[in-house]
């Protein structure tokens, strides 16, 4: 006997024979195969059937409990030989061998033919009722088997619909992210479009409200509360730097605006611009500090200038920084003037760290308690003059620096000791301006004692005859002289008369070089001077025994040395000083005038020579030709050469002293390293700018002797900073 099935699939009831073979899920996949016919029972065949075999037994078995929990043998023997899907899970086709008694039963099965007993061989009605059961259950089979095959039509539509439609999802996604990138870019150029609108929306309304105000033919310039708007303020700390009186700056705006053709609502009051200049100090110390800061956060060295002066019995100490700026030269912020009730060094550093600790907390990105400390630690080197509390000064700002710079330099630790080394170098330098300012007294003291030396009469140390000559022209010829005398005046129109305008610098308000200057001139004007004192002046005894001192031998020969040493020496290096690109360029000019001193101590003719031993300090003499053809036309006497050789070996000790550093053998002398040449480019070779600081502080006592420190303050730092340009 048989299931009947052949060529087909494994029924449930032979699935479930499986069993008897063993009771592992091994034995009966091997079974399986062996049943099957099928040799190869390795891979991934093995693996799905025993998964397929194990499966389908226990849900069987499931199915038979719950089946016989409602007792019908029909259900149960329809379940028994219904397929269990191996073949279609494998996809193989199965021949299969018969199941020996008692298993035979003859069921109607897809795809085969089940014989029908007929009715003469069926006597009980209860197999009539089974078959027709059998019949009804073929019946459901065939639909089910059409419904098969229907959905499988609607399965592979459905497949192929989905294909495509994969298809077009990759298509579409790939368009989704062109169009992705292509949104991105069009909503950055929304964003650029939208700030321009904002923009030039903005610029329209300021436009309507310009054009309202130009029709109206008045300019507000305050708002509905009254305060003045930031241009006009700006405009008062302008007109006021530019030294318009507080009384006068609202006349000028009045008048500037009546130029133009422009109506205003009202202008600031003499006391709205007292505040405003004097709230102007902020201004100016934000604009010190904001470019100290940018200059330390950019890692720039920094040159500390300071110098102290007396004013009116008060003292002041001052103090600036120079930055080097790209073109080679330097940039100077001057800050700190402060009264101060002495000159001692522990003072000026006190009134420094006070100064920049006000500094510090203005600016962007610095903090107060470390400004002071990132300011000393970026000042490389100091340019000063050689006093005595200036150098000990100096000395307790290298002191600190050395102190702070291990605290705040990152990565210290980690560095050599000869990268500390050049870390903590420090730079002393002297202003050369002084050096020719006090060349005056050495001068001086050379022709006093050639003066007793020709006269045998005593003569003060700094106070020759000549010297005398020089204040007492500058006295009554000068640009300052006294009205009572009248003599400048009759000399500027006889001068104009007869083509030979020449004027002489008062000897009051000047520091420097102004002897010489004064002594060249009146040598090339010697004879002019004595002719219109001869002819206006005959009355006034002062002049009378000036002209008598003019024509003294000795007096020409002392007036022409003095010019010559204008000409060849303090002019050019006055010059050389202001236009240093950096301060040890010093090196050159010094070895050369050094050498030409030393050339004049053994030849002094060529002192009076055209032609300068030293062609960089000749090619920029000072004056013009004619005056220094005046001042050789003069043959030179055996006086004068005298008086050369003494002057040369002074000047020779002289200049030695001050330029040590910079000839040979000295700190600066020979090759220098590339590290001291970038710490020092920002050091300037003159403390010109604190000078001409003091100068415009002497102007405020002198036109403005009650204007209050604050305020004198604020107009010194935002004159020589620029703050306002």
């Amino acid at each position: 006997m048989s299931d009947g099935v052949e060529d087909a699939d494994f029924t449930v009831r032979r699935l479930l024979e499986l069993k008897k073979v063993g009771p592992t899920v091994k034995e009966w996949t091997l079974e399986c195969f062996r049943v099957c016919g099928i040799n190869d029972c390795k891979g991934a065949r093995w693996i799905r059937c025993r998964r397929f075999v194990e499966r389908e037994i226990a849900k069987a078995e499931t199915k038979l409990r719950n089946i016989r929990r409602r007792p019908s043998q029909t259900d149960e023997l329809y379940y028994l030989n219904s397929y269990c899907g191996l073949a279609a899970h494998l996809g193989i086709s199965l021949s299969l061998t018969p199941l020996p008694p008692p298993f035979l039963i003859t069921l109607l099965i897809p795809a085969h033919s089940v014989s029908i007993p007929s009715k003469s061989t069926v006597s009980c009605e209860t197999c009539q009722i089974k078959s027709r059961k059998i019949k009804n259950i073929s019946r459901r089979l065939k639909r089910a088997q059409t419904n098969l095959r229907s959905h499988k039509l609607c399965l592979i539509s459905q497949s192929k619909s989905a294909n495509r439609l994969a298809r077009s999802n990759k298509r579409l996604s790939k368009e989704n992210h062109r169009l992705r990138d292509r949104v991105a870019r069009l909503s950055e150029r929304y964003t650029v479009v939208e700030r321009n609108f904002r923009f030039l929306e903005n610029a329209n309304e300021v436009a309507q409200e310009n054009l309202a105000e130009a029709h109206s033919g008045i300019v507000n310039l305050s708002d509905d509360r009254g305060v003045f708007s930031p241009d006009t303020v700006r405009t008062v700390m302008e007109l006021s730097d530019y030294g318009v009186a507080d009384e006068r700056v609202g006349g000028v705006i009045e008048s500037v605006c009546r130029l133009v053709g422009v109506q205003i609502d009202k202008v600031p009051s003499p006391s709205t611009v007292r505040n405003i200049s004097l709230s102007s100090l902020t201004v100016a110390k934000m604009h010190v500090s904001e470019r100290l800061g940018d200059a330390i956060d950019a890692g720039e060295y920094i040159c500390l200038l300071s110098d102290e002066t007396n004013k009116k019995g008060n003292k002041y100490q001052l103090f600036g920084a120079g930055l080097a700026k790209g073109d080679g030269g330097q940039d100077v912020m001057v800050f700190g003037l402060t009264q101060v009730a002495d000159k001692t060094a522990k003072t000026a550093f006190d009134v420094l760290r006070e100064r920049l600790d006000s500094l510090g907390g203005l600016g962007r990105g610095s903090e107060i308690d470390q400004f002071t400390d990132r300011f000393l630690a970026a000042t490389t080197c100091t340019m000063s003059d050689r006093a005595s509390t200036q150098l000990k000064f100096n000395a307790m700002i290298a002191d600190y620096r050395a102190s702070v710079l291990p605290k705040i330099t990152a990565g210290w630790d980690k560095m050599t000791s000869e990268e500390q080394e050049r870390t903590l170098e420090f730079h002393e330098f002297y202003c050369q301006l002084h050096t020719i300012a006090n060349l005056t007294n050495v001068v001086l003291e050379i022709l006093a004692e050639h003066e007793r030396i020709v006269t045998g009469k005593e003569v003060p140390d700094l106070s020759p005859t000549v010297f005398a000559v020089v204040k007492e022209v500058a006295r009554l010829f000068g640009d300052r002289s006294a009205g009572m005398h009248g003599c400048a005046l009759e000399f500027k129109a006889w001068s104009k008369q007869n083509l030979s305008d020449c004027s002489f610098p008062s000897f009051l308000g000047h520091r420097f070089n102004v002897v010489f200057l004064l002594a060249a001139r009146i040598f090339s004007q010697k004879q002019k001077l004595v002719q219109i004192i001869d002819e206006c002046g005959g009355s006034k005894v002062e002049l009378v025994k000036l002209a008598e001192l003019l024509r003294l031998p000795l007096i020409s020969e002392h007036l022409q040395i003095l010019g010559m040493i204008d000409q060849l020496v303090t002019g050019p290096l006055w010059r050389v000083a202001e236009n240093l690109k950096h301060v040890l360029e010093t090196r050159s000019h010094a070895s050369l005038l050094l050498s030409w001193v030393g050339h004049c101590k053994g030849d002094p003719i060529s002192f009076f020579s055209r032609v300068s031993p030293v062609p960089s300090l000749q090619t920029i003499a000072a004056g013009t030709e004619e005056m220094l053809g005046k001042l050789l036309s003069v043959a030179t006497s055996e006086s004068s050469l005298e008086a050369t050789v003494l002057l040369m070996e002074a000047m020779e000790r002289y200049f030695k002293c001050l330029f040590v550093d910079f000839i040979d053998g000295g700190k600066y002398s020979g090759e220098v390293s590339e590290d001291t040449v970038e710490r020092t480019q920002c050091a300037l070779g003159h403390n010109r700018h604190i000078e001409s600081a003091f100068g415009f502080v002497d102007r405020l006592h002198t036109h403005s002797p009650n204007m209050i420190v604050p305020r004198r303050l604020a107009k010194l730092m935002i004159s020589k900073n620029h703050t306002t340009r």
